[in-house]
């Protein structure tokens, strides 16, 4: 009986120490996998005492714990005496140029010296890392949704990269650029990126991607929202997702969040107003004044009604090889601010983040209307830029896959807009693929791979046929969001060679 005892009082004694291990275990592991500041370590920092058997010369200074911002690059004093040859190298202030600014409590200010950032890489071929404050989860989440959007940015921009008759620098032009992903991967993929956010948080995070990048160089941020119109604008319901974002343009109170400049995208800088030799510390462009004073002063006269257009001389003058959109519902008034680029021919590609319709209302939030109103006229506005783009603009429309996929191929085959009756054919989606067009030694580059992986398919599409533009925008608000591409006739032929109407494998449901 006594030894039953005590078999169970050891029973009992090491089921205790057991589960005491586990809980030490769980918390340690708990306090080792959770967020926490960087513990300062002062050990071996020497300390000032008050003892007063030691001298008074033996005080120390404190660290300078000094608040700088804001600061700008220096200006760098090199004797006129030195030789080349002793190749003197610029002082550089590494967070100059407002790339700490944060957003804390909805208010845009500079970082102090416990704020953290994370970066990661996404896994976009070329991979790249991309900054964020604390938000790189959405911005993963944001490159699976519109993967195929950046394999066709990539794809154009290769074709024309490679193209021996192109006579000026590649560009892209990201509007709306939010965390500055589309602007990061055109650069390293061999493009200058010209990347619009009037976010101040958002263009610090870009302007580290950049850096993370290589590529500064070949980035600028401009800080500007577009409209048709020139005005001072506030921005409201501030970006925290940094991939669902829900800021917008305040057309109606211009004294509350954070205040921006609008131009139109015919005003982009001239080329060599953004990349030129004296535009070297530029990634990050916080006025009209770091772009040049004759820029600041031409576009001040147009918001004052002075004047209606920047001075031409001061615009770009270079084909845009690839365009996106994507300004939280003012896309219809992007694309129309865009009207002389497109009528010269000076856009090759747009990319657009398109519907529905009550996405668009917030573009009227100045007129007395109801909603219903506003729709409508957005609606209308849409046919009427559609038929410009079609007709007068010399592109052909393509729909580009979003929520409204699936809708939009059961849509076209109820109407019976169909490209193909031939047995074991797609009737209605199309594929592009990409192919070796100039038979030239390979890149050997990841995006080589990616096309490997995939059999060189670069996206799904539709093409959206003429007689179906004004029914389809009328149903686009039950279809729901979709892309569309904008592709110039004229542009190169290579990049749409490989555009056909597959045909199902026999092994296919």
């Amino acid at each position: 009986m006594l030894k039953k005892s005590l078999l169970h009082s050891t029973k009992a004694w090491l089921l205790l120490i057991l589960g005491f291990i586990i809980l030490a275990n769980t918390i340690f592991w708990i306090f080792r996998m959770s967020p926490h500041q960087p513990k300062q370590v002062t050990d071996d920092i020497p300390k000032n005492t008050t003892d007063p058997l030691l001298p008074a010369e033996a005080k120390l200074s404190p660290v300078m714990l000094r608040f700088n911002q804001p600061i700008r690059q220096p200006t760098t004093y090199i004797p006129a005496e030195h030789p080349h040859k002793l190749k003197n190298l610029r002082l550089v202030a590494p967070t100059a140029d407002q790339i700490t600014m944060l957003l804390k409590n909805d208010t845009a200010t500079y970082a102090n010296r416990t704020d953290l950032w994370e970066f990661g890489y996404i896994n976009s071929k070329p991979d790249v890392f991309i900054a964020s404050n604390g938000q790189f989860s959405s911005v993963f989440n944001h490159y699976n949704r519109e993967h195929r959007i950046y394999t066709l940015m990539k794809w154009i921009l290769r074709v024309y990269r490679r193209d021996p008759n192109r006579q000026t620098p590649l560009l892209m032009v990201d509007v709306g650029s939010s965390h500055g992903l589309y602007s990061v991967v055109a650069s390293v993929s061999g493009a200058y990126a010209v990347a619009f956010e009037p976010q101040v948080h958002l263009r610090s995070t870009i302007a580290l991607s950049a850096r993370l990048n290589q590529v500064s160089s070949r980035v600028r941020i401009l800080p500007f929202g577009v409209l048709t119109e020139h005005r001072e604008v506030s921005m409201t319901n501030l970006n925290r997702s940094a991939d669902r974002s829900s800021r917008q343009l305040d057309l109606v109170n211009t004294e509350s969040g954070m205040q921006s400049y609008t131009i139109r995208i015919d005003d982009i800088p001239s080329y060599d107003l953004l990349f030129g030799p004296d535009s070297r510390f530029k990634t990050s462009i916080n006025t009209p004044e770091d772009i040049s004073q004759d820029y600041a002063k031409s576009l001040k006269s147009c918001i004052t009604g002075n004047t209606t257009d920047i001075d031409e001389s001061l615009t770009l003058h270079h084909p845009i090889h690839f365009l996106k959109i994507d300004v939280g519902g003012f896309e219809l008034e992007a694309i129309e601010s865009a009207a002389v680029l497109y009528e010269s021919g000076m856009v090759e590609n747009t990319v657009v983040e398109f519907g529905p319709p009550s996405r668009w209302e917030v573009a009227y939030q100045d007129w007395n209307a109801t909603r219903e109103e506003k729709r409508e006229a957005a609606i209308e506005r849409a046919k009427m830029l559609f038929k410009r783009i079609y007709d007068r603009w010399d592109m052909d429309i393509y729909l580009l896959p979003g929520k409204g996929w699936g809708r939009t191929v059961q849509w076209l085959l109820n109407r019976g807009a169909v490209y193909s009756m031939e047995p074991g054919s797609n009737q209605i989606v199309h594929t592009l693929k990409a192919w070796d067009f100039d038979d030239m030694p390979k890149d050997n580059d990841e995006f080589e791979l990616e096309m490997e992986d995939k059999e060189d398919l670069v996206t799904e599409l539709i093409p959206l046929r003429p007689d179906c533009i004004e029914d389809y925008l009328e149903d686009l608000q039950n279809i729901g969001k979709m892309y569309v591409w904008f592709s110039r006739r004229e542009g190169n032929p290579a990049i749409k060679k490989k555009l056909e109407l597959p045909y199902s494998s026999p092994d296919s449901p």
